[in-house]
């Protein structure tokens, strides 16, 4: 199993997600826009071989498609410079460049993609739904991510939220769970956090 990691060392904002509908050219975002706000540096999400640079259109400005050992595709858009070459095989802790706004940038961010095996721009007209081979590369980084030397796996956790069952992903950490990212949305508006002992799980009011 490939270890990923987030692009940003340090905090980061997620400003646009995967899939929202606008006026890009496939008619939806087909990646995820990221802020880094302690350093902009950029590093490659999993370790691999860079396929190339600036090959896929000006929009996406100064950018690196990057193929990992386990077939997929990533690419970083908007960078203000790059520091990789064609050919090169990078680390996790190998840095690809700055974040920048180079292109059809609205303000200096990444714009990170995740293909499977291949890019490919989807048709428009598309959805996430009909473009396969095209993953939410924050979602798929939360699902991979490792914690030193351990490998942590996002599992389903069933709570109650106002006595309903609710479904999250979430990681487990000497004996917490942590809700990732994109299913905290599911769990608000948090007032409190207890144990429903009728079914026995964590319970949210």
């Amino acid at each position: 199993m490939s270890t990923y990691q987030y692009p940003f060392r340090g905090k980061f904002r997620i400003t646009c997600r995967f899939g929202k509908k606008g006026s890009w050219a496939a008619g939806w975002h087909i990646g995820n826009d990221i802020v880094g706000d302690d350093n902009p540096t950029i590093y490659p999400i999993c370790a691999g071989t860079v396929q190339s640079i600036n090959g896929h259109g000006k929009a996406y400005g100064n950018h690196i498609c990057m193929k990992h050992d386990d077939g997929m595709v990533s690419l970083y858009a908007h960078l203000k410079n790059i520091s990789v070459k064609v050919g090169q095989k990078v680390t996790l802790n190998t840095p690809l460049g700055i974040m920048g706004a180079t292109g059809n940038a609205n303000g200096a961010h990444l714009h990170l993609e995740l293909h499977r095996s291949i890019w490919k721009y989807p048709a428009k007209g598309s959805s996430p739904e009909t473009a396969t081979w095209l993953i939410d590369a924050v979602s798929w980084i939360e699902d991979h991510v490792k914690e030193g030397e351990k490998m942590i796996e996002a599992k389903d956790l069933t709570v109650s939220v106002k006595d309903k069952l609710v479904t999250v992903k979430a990681v487990n950490v000497d004996g917490s769970n942590y809700v990732l990212l994109r299913d905290v949305p599911k769990l608000m508006p948090v007032i409190s956090i207890g144990y429903d002992e009728n079914r026995k799980m964590p319970k949210i009011e």
